[in-house]
């Protein structure tokens, strides 16, 4: 996409697989004190909220086969601006409740419920 920012990348339905400053780190191992959540959705789910960074690699942003510590805007969503989930991560870290948190976004901004059906483009990279 020939307006996209240096440094940016998007696949076919939008969602950010590549933004500038972004740290790979190594997938957390599994454990009973390990959270993953997969965030699906609209708006509050995909990068249009305020920004947020966790200061370690306890929060992670998990992207197609790779991990990232996470910081706004989340790789897998649409949106370049913030989100809520890497704070709610640390929340989880902080309370002890989990050690680690792995964050899974597939989340488009402003669609439709018609969308997320199996006919509708949202959800076309479930079915690849």
């Amino acid at each position: 996409m020939p307006w996209l920012e240096p440094g940016l990348g998007m696949d076919r339905f939008a969602s950010l697989l590549r933004y500038p400053g972004k740290i790979e780190v190594q997938r957390p191992a599994q454990a009973a004190t390990s959270a993953v959540l997969l965030v699906i959705g609209q708006s509050n789910a995909a990068n249009l909220g305020q920004r947020y960074q966790s200061p370690d690699d306890r929060v992670v942003n998990f992207s197609e086969g790779h991990c990232y510590i996470a910081s706004s805007p989340l790789l897998g969503a649409d949106g370049e601006y913030g989100e809520s989930w890497t704070l709610l991560g640390q929340k989880f870290i902080g309370s002890g409740l989990y050690t680690k948190v792995l964050l899974i976004p597939a989340a488009v901004g402003a669609s439709g419920v018609r969308r997320w059906q199996p006919e509708g483009t949202s959800i076309g990279w479930c079915w690849r």
